[in-house]
Parts: C-alpha cells; sequence; structure tokens
C-alpha cells in the first residue's frame, strides 16, 4: 500500500512538472506562401509544391498547385529566429510522381531568417521570377 501512494505521488509530480513546462513556452505561428509570377504560357505552368524546412529539419509541406498559383504552410512555432529552407517539387506527368527540382533550378535564394513573436503570426510571402526569389515577412 505503502508503495502505491509513492507511486501515485511521483506520477503526479512528473505531470505537474510537464504541465508546468509546457505553460512556460511561448509560440507564434507561422504563415508560408509561395508562388511564380513570371509564367505567361499556361503549357508552362506546371504542378508544384514547395517542400518546407524549418532550422534544417523537415516541417511538411506546401499545398499543391500551378506555378502561378498561391501554395499555403501553416505551422505552429516557437518564439525565436529561425531558418527556413524551401525546395521546389514539380510533378513529372510521364511518371505522375514528384521530383525535386535540379539544384540549379532552384529558386535562389532558397532560405531566408525570420522572427518568431509570442501570440502574432508571421506571413512569409515568397514570389519566384525567372528563378529569382524574393522573400520577405510580416507580423499580425
Amino acid at each position: 500500500m505503502k508503495f502505491l501512494k509513492v507511486f501515485c505521488f511521483c506520477i503526479t509530480c512528473l505531470i505537474m512538472a510537464c504541465s508546468e513546462t509546457q505553460k512556460g513556452e511561448q509560440y507564434g505561428h507561422l504563415n508560408f506562401c509561395g508562388y511564380d509570377s513570371g509564367i505567361n504560357d499556361p503549357n508552362l505552368d506546371r504542378f508544384v509544391y514547395y517542400k518546407i524546412y524549418i532550422d534544417k529539419a523537415e516541417a511538411g509541406r506546401t499545398t499543391i498547385g500551378l506555378e502561378s498559383q498561391k501554395k499555403t504552410f501553416e505551422k505552429r512555432i516557437s518564439v525565436n529566429t529561425h531558418l527556413l529552407n524551401v525546395e521546389k517539387w514539380v510533378l513529372n506527368e510521364k511518371s505522375g510522381e514528384y521530383e525535386k527540382l535540379n539544384n540549379v533550378r532552384q529558386p535562389k535564394p532558397s532560405y531566408y531568417y525570420f522572427d518568431v513573436k509570442k501570440n502574432k503570426s508571421t506571413f512569409i510571402n515568397m514570389e519566384v521570377k525567372n528563378g529569382e526569389a524574393v522573400i520577405n515577412s510580416t507580423f499580425k
């Protein structure tokens, strides 16, 4: 019986300690939007998505759409300065599978440092024209 009381006490302390740690952490929200603006021929407008890396770890991918359409990604993220890397993946119509665009053809720059503030949304917009990416961010 004494063992059971000690065990319950330890479990209670562990749960309380974990909940205190979670309360102390601070988060914001990341909203990424990427698209190509230099496409004038519908035959050249391919299906793509962007693979998103945050602090060199894969965080997910955007929605799928034509290059000229806006593709989005959202994530809850800790308050800090972060490194964003973006990879472009293109649909190979013959195989029906997405393939990473050759590194030479990836939008440049493919990285961006950004800040996340407590209880704020960070909006990152990447517009690509002729392989050149213009990346900017705002807070709301």
